[in-house]
């Protein structure tokens, strides 16, 4: 009987030609957690902890749009320009989270 561990493993890596497969895993389970800690701000709107929650909120999401660039540029060998917006995207939301957390306090 495989155990657990040998079973993720296989689930990720189980063939070079599935190389999206884990790339979907993470951003399912950042999408997930984006979800979670809105829900967790919704409760804390007037504190200054909310900005906190809503900054990681933006982190999530700018890693989400990162690794959706990534994709694209692995799956499309021909039209390589598509990824790039996914990069500017991403450092949009990233830039708009560290000047939320910094400055906006």
């Amino acid at each position: 009987m495989r155990s657990f561990l040998d079973k993720i493993k296989n689930t990720f890596f189980e063939k070079l030609s599935r190389r999206i497969k884990p790339l979907m895993f993470v951003q399912i389970l950042l999408s997930i957690i984006a979800i979670f800690v809105s829900l967790q701000a919704l409760n804390e709107i007037d504190t200054t902890v909310y900005y906190t929650y809503s900054t990681i909120i933006k982190i999530t999401v700018g890693f989400v749009m990162l690794l959706i660039g990534i994709e694209n540029y692995i799956v499309n060998k021909r039209n390589k320009k598509e990824y790039i917006i996914w990069f500017v995207a991403a450092l949009i939301f990233f830039g708009i989270a560290i000047d939320q957390f910094f400055f906006l306090r």
